[in-house]
């Protein structure tokens, strides 16, 4: 019998060492490639998204609004000769000018500009910085007159200077632009505050010393360096050419109150301030601030520019993972609602500010839909405050050229006209309307005065108490406190007064007994007795008149005739 040997079981070969390891890291790696193939297909989706519908804007734009970008927006701007030019002296005013002179500088860096510490307010005398903080130009005495005589009577070279900018109403600055539009300087804009300020100054004194005409053309001037800002393509451009322009409307007021210019000065005064009612500065400003972003993202993407921090400090990787493709989609999308803020800009007057309203609800609500959503909306100017202060000032310069008229009109016939429709079709060829209501601004008259006005954005008729007259009537100085300031309470007008009323001489300074009021305030009546004040010129500048309850106001109130701008002596 045959035994066979018993089978034995295979030999096992060792397995490699670590061979685990190298399963993991093998499977790591398939992960890293899965994702990698994962992340780069969803960038391509977004970036065809995204491209495509920035391709699509654009192409559009060019179709209704052919030279919309930066580069063809500066093109078209005006190119004026140098003796033609505005800001070239406008800036040659301001270098002969003291370094103390005032120039308002924010108290925080803005668009370049070093800010102004607390401590470096420049020393100016009280009775000049007076005229330079309050709505309207209020009286001065013999004293504050001297005073303002010697400080312009060294400012001579600067003052004859800037006294040409009368007739030059056009004007354009050299700009550097940055890379980064955000980034770029503009410290001509401000710097053109000090010479407006310069020319009020001498049309105070001019008005003061009875040559109304030289008065008018200094505040033509003043007027002009606000233009001198022309059509500069930027919000914040256009918002000191309106703060420069509304103090300028003070000024012609202020002269009309304390003489009678001829009526070619009226006239030139009337001209210029059509041309400026007529210029659209919120389209100027919306349609650069559509262009400087769309740059601004185009060079976020293609990598000229690594968003707000130093450059080198954003890697390759960071750019192409996921910043290019973010500022495609931004850009398009900032491309869209900025296109329609100049549509808003295009849209009647009276309907900017509501439209502003809506359009920026609409933005929040977009904006909630997600981060790139928000990330795409980060730097839309804020467009609604801009138009407040737009509409503001057109309100104002429409009652300014309806009251220029109306003095002309009654230099020739003897008299005031009785309504505004009278001075068509001479001086006026037509009658501008109020920018708030869409209706006829409002117009009144009395033997003393005559208030061309509109009641403002609240839409409350307050009488003719206009936003620049003091406020320190009894009846307001004891009202509830109000949720917005008191001038926004007001009328936004122009008031001219009887030729009899003209020039009358400043009110005495409050007795310090009376009442707590603000610094050169003068109460109606005694806080005590409620006794009218025994001084004749009290009653004669504030007559008191009863005044139905107002409810807007939730409280009864007694009307105190608006005080008006009072002129010097």
């Amino acid at each position: 019998m045959h035994y066979s040997a018993p089978l034995s079981e295979p030999s096992r070969q060792p397995s490699p060492p670590f061979r685990w390891l190298k399963r993991l890291l093998a499977g790591i790696a398939v992960a890293i490639v899965v994702i990698g193939c994962v992340v780069s297909a969803a960038r391509y989706v977004v970036l065809v998204i995204a491209r495509k519908r920035t391709e699509q804007v654009i192409v559009h734009l060019d179709q209704v609004d052919p030279g919309w970008r930066f580069e063809q927006i500066q093109a078209g701007r005006r190119v004026l000769p140098k003796a033609e030019n505005s800001a070239l002296t406008a800036l040659a005013v301001r270098r002969l000018l003291p370094p103390d002179w005032p120039t308002i500088r924010p108290k925080v860096p803005l668009n370049g500009q070093a800010p102004m510490e607390e401590d470096q307010d420049p020393p100016i005398d009280p009775a000049i910085v007076t005229l330079f903080e309050t709505a309207t130009v209020p009286p001065l005495d013999t004293q504050q007159i001297d005073s303002l005589r010697v400080r312009l009577a060294a400012l001579m070279p600067a003052i004859t200077e800037a006294r040409k900018i009368a007739d030059m109403p056009h004007g354009r600055y050299a700009v550097a632009w940055a890379l980064n539009p955000l980034e770029t300087r503009l410290p001509h804009a401000q710097e053109a505050r000090g010479t407006a300020r310069l020319l009020k100054l001498d049309a105070i004194l001019r008005a003061h010393d009875g040559d109304a005409d030289g008065a008018l053309a200094s505040s033509r001037a003043e007027l002009n360096v606000g233009r001198s800002l022309g059509d500069e393509p930027l919000l914040m451009t256009q918002l000191v050419r309106i703060a420069i322009e509304s103090p300028s409307l003070r000024t012609i007021e202020h002269v009309l109150a304390n003489g009678e210019p001829s009526d070619g000065a009226l006239s030139a005064v009337q001209g210029l301030l059509e041309d400026e009612e007529a210029q659209p500065l919120f389209r100027f400003a919306v349609r650069g601030e559509r262009a400087a972003l769309n740059d601004l993202y185009a060079r976020l993407a293609s990598g000229q520019l690594n968003g707000f921090v130093k450059d080198g400090e954003t890697s390759a990787l960071d750019q192409w993972l996921y910043r290019q493709a973010m500022c495609i989609y931004a850009r398009g999308i900032i491309l869209e609602e900025m296109t329609e803020a100049v549509a808003i800009a295009d849209a009647p007057l009276s309907q900017q500010y509501e439209l502003a309203e809506a359009w920026a609800q609409e933005l929040g609500l977009r904006s909630s839909q997600g981060t790139l959503e928000k990330f795409s909306r980060l730097l839309l100017p804020a467009i609604s405050p801009f138009i407040r202060s737009y509409v503001t000032s057109r309100t104002r310069l429409r009652t300014a050229i309806v009251a220029v008229a109306a003095e002309r009109f009654r230099r020739k016939h003897g008299r005031w006209p009785e309504s505004v429709g009278q001075l068509t079709p001479w001086p006026l060829s037509r009658v501008p309307t109020d920018p708030h209501t869409d209706g006829p601004l409002i117009w009144s008259s009395s033997e003393e005065t005559l208030v061309i006005y509109s009641p403002g954005p609240d839409l409350v008729d307050d009488g003719g108490a206009l936003e620049q007259d003091p406020q320190f009537s009894p009846a307001e100085a004891s009202s509830p406190p109000r949720k917005k300031p008191y001038w926004e309470d007001k009328d936004i007008g122009f008031r001219l007064w009887d030729v009899t009323r003209r020039r009358q001489p400043p009110l005495p300074k409050p007795r310090p007994s009376e009442v707590d009021l603000p610094t050169g305030a003068v109460p109606l009546r005694s806080p005590v007795t409620n006794d009218p004040p025994p001084d004749p010129h009290l009653s004669r500048h504030f007559p008191v008149k009863d005044r139905a309850p107002c409810p807007e106001r939730g409280h009864p109130e007694v009307n105190f005739e608006t005080p008006r701008p009072l002129p010097l002596r």
